[in-house]
């Protein structure tokens, strides 16, 4: 198979906080994690790349897919705020239900493009994994 990189699917930009814990994050910036936990959408912080230049960049991504793969099938690996946001495109839902959408670790989720629509097919199938059980992520995970 092909395999390609596009930078559109990269993991949001959490710049602001790499290296640390959720737990250093909550006592150095209590008010900007309770709203990265509640409405993360609305998170405005140098560092943070907002979600709506995300949800662009997913869109642009995406779309340059579907026109250079029209009619066939392909997989993307990447990550759950990805898959989120992806989610939410498809249905047409507002950024504001990013924490209603469960993603666990190699869950599945398959989309199907079409002129006029996009169909949610499936959503963080985890039956591949040996013991068959769904995870949904926890307040830890977030």
């Amino acid at each position: 198979l092909d395999v390609g990189v596009t930078t559109e699917f990269n993991e949001l930009d959490l710049s602001r906080w790499v290296g640390l814990t959720a737990a250093e994050i909550e006592a150095r910036e209590p008010e900007a994690w309770d709203t990265w936990c509640t409405d993360p959408a609305s998170l405005a912080l140098p560092g943070i790349e907002p979600f709506d230049r995300l949800r662009q960049r997913i869109r642009r991504g995406l779309e340059g897919l579907t026109k250079r793969h029209a009619g066939a099938a392909i997989a993307v690996a990447t990550h759950d705020g990805i898959i989120r946001i992806a989610v939410l495109e498809a249905l047409g839902m507002s950024l504001r239900h990013y924490r209603a959408i469960a993603v666990s670790n190699t869950g599945m989720t398959v989309l199907d493009f079409t002129p006029d629509r996009t169909y949610l097919r499936t959503h963080n199938d985890t039956g591949h994994l040996s013991d068959g059980l769904h995870v949904t992520p926890g307040p830890a995970d977030r």
